[in-house]
């Protein structure tokens, strides 16, 4: 998983999922649709809360994180500065 230094991001809340917009240094933001489930719990809010808590931190403090995903098992890997491992959640990527 490689490291990307977090420019902008959005993390918008909507009834059932939290869409997430990450800028980096890549050309194109990594855009991901994130839905609850089993691993995460169904608190919508507080994984939009986690996420949207990460990414700040990351972009305050200039610390990198990880972003990777499995799309063919709806999956994406956010190593984020908030946590002590990477955390799995259920995505579709946009």
């Amino acid at each position: 998983m490689a490291k990307k230094t977090v420019k902008e991001f959005s993390v918008d809340l909507y009834e059932k999922y939290v869409e997430v917009s990450i800028s980096t240094e890549n050309v194109k933001p990594h855009k991901y649709r994130i839905f609850p489930d089993e691993r995460q719990g169904s608190d919508i809010k507080k994984i939009a809360s986690h996420i949207s808590s990460g990414l700040e931190t990351a972009k305050s403090s200039l610390k990198k994180i990880g972003i990777s995903d499995y799309q063919e098992r709806r999956y994406v890997f956010l190593d984020l500065p908030n946590d002590t491992y990477s955390s799995q959640y259920t995505a579709d990527k946009l």
